[in-house]
């Protein structure tokens, strides 16, 4: 719980770029809205698609193929757009293509999504609060702590509706 307003730590914008008669081409940006010092792991970035289509797919750049990826599972209808370091402050686009073999049967923004987000963010707990220091009890051992504390969030639950 916070007691003032706390932005998310990603912001997802899409763009439906084409909409033909069996085709729909949605570009999708990320941007991170951290700090440059902190970053985010395995960014997975999961556009769930309707039961109509018959094949999908995400689009990347090939400067990006060592540092991103994408599939489309078939079974569970979704694509899936990996970033394996997310830096703050910087954004990314890829481009999710849907071929509806039989036609759109309807508005495309009314059957397409949600986007779902699945990180691990390394940095400052979104709430602002962070961890100064803390007690490890060696009392009665000649021992050294062996374990050490990093900060971290981890969130696997934004999900982001076409409006």
């Amino acid at each position: 719980r916070c007691s003032r307003p706390v932005n998310p730590l990603f912001t997802i914008t899409p763009y439906f770029e084409n909409v033909q008669n069996k085709v729909v081409v949605v570009r999708v940006s990320i941007q991170g809205n951290y700090p440059a010092e902190e970053f985010a792991n395995d960014v997975k970035i999961i556009f769930q698609c309707p039961v109509e289509i018959s094949s999908a797919s995400c689009e990347l750049p090939s400067s990006v193929q060592d540092t991103q990826t994408s599939s489309f599972n078939s079974k569970t209808r979704q694509v899936t757009w990996t970033i394996k370091k997310f830096v703050g402050l910087n954004e990314f686009s890829g481009r999710f293509r849907f071929i509806f073999d039989n036609g759109i049967p309807c508005k495309p923004e009314s059957i397409l999504g949600p986007i779902s987000l699945e990180f691990t963010h390394v940095g400052n707990l979104i709430s602002g609060m962070s961890i100064k220091n803390f007690v490890v009890s060696t009392s009665g051992s000649q021992q050294q702590p062996k374990r050490w504390l990093k900060e971290m969030t981890t969130a696997d639950c934004y999900t982001f509706n076409f409006i």
